[in-house]
């Protein structure tokens, strides 16, 4: 990740957007990520969806504010979760997550540690592969 300039990250459900939103801050604090897509399934019709538009626009226009390009693609077809990451060198890492992006417990309280600083939370039985793409 040190020096990574571009993320693919392919999860099957934005339903656990605050985790999508976690793993977007750790490729923010990389000052050499410039680009962050985000392939996934389109919710259903109505409010999900609605939900879903509103908060990928707000997440683009928060890293356009680091200089971060943030695209989203659906795919109804997509089976695999990952995340895909390419360092300046165009060498690609896959990360493939077998629980996709619900791989921490949530907190007991908003007022313990883990609430807002991840490195301190629980996490579920995850396997995660990391191989070179």
């Amino acid at each position: 990740l040190r020096r990574a300039v571009e993320a693919v990250v392919s999860t099957q459900s934005t339903g656990q957007l605050a985790n999508l939103v976690s793993v977007c801050e750790v490729f923010a604090s990389r000052p050499s990520v410039s680009h962050i897509r985000v392939i996934t399934r389109q919710a259903p019709q109505g409010d999900q969806r609605g939900q879903q538009q509103k908060c990928m626009a707000d997440l683009g226009n928060s890293l356009a504010g680091r200089n971060i390009t943030f695209v989203t693609n659906y795919s109804e077809t997509l089976h695999d979760r990952e995340i895909r990451f390419k360092n300046e060198n165009n060498v690609v890492w896959v990360a493939i997550l077998g629980r996709g992006l619900d791989m921490f417990k949530k907190v007991n309280s908003w007022f313990s540690l883990g609430a807002t600083d991840y490195s301190y939370r629980q996490c579920h039985e995850v396997t995660v592969t990391l191989t070179r793409g």
